[in-house]
């Protein structure tokens, strides 16, 4: 059985993962293959690469986050490997980035990857990991 923590942790983690996967398909895949289309239409030379790059950015953002929801040992991993990737990025474009992104916005990032990370190293969230690859 698990306690709140684990439990009510797994929803928030899994929600942040998906909340950011389906802002990147908006984000990247819609408004870049519309702005592709529209340069493709007036026969400009386009580039499709930042389209398939945001697909498969929204698709291990989402892949994560079923597989948090899903207590898959796999999503565990990609997450921890996700949030520290995070974590690190943030912290470089604070060091390195020069005020050209707000330092807010990158504090709340480097801020909400570390909890995601300290839920993610739980002892009480890796045991229930465990267990549900255990009993799979």
């Amino acid at each position: 059985m698990t306690n709140g923590l684990v439990n009510g942790g797994r929803w928030l983690v899994a929600s942040v993962f998906a909340i950011e996967g389906v802002t990147w398909v908006w984000s990247s895949v819609v408004t870049r293959l519309i702005d592709s289309l529209t340069g493709f239409a007036r026969s400009e030379p386009v580039s499709f690469f930042p389209v398939y790059e945001g697909i498969m950015s929204s698709g291990t953002l989402l892949l994560c986050a079923w597989g948090i929801f899903n207590w898959r040992v796999w999503g565990r991993y990609l997450a921890v490997f996700l949030a520290t990737f995070g974590v690190i990025v943030a912290i470089a474009a604070v060091r390195f980035g020069g005020g050209s992104r707000s330092y807010v916005a990158l504090t709340f990032a480097i801020v909400l990857n570390s909890l995601v990370l300290i839920w993610l190293l739980l002892p009480s969230v890796r045991a229930e990991y465990a267990r549900k690859a255990l009993t799979a």
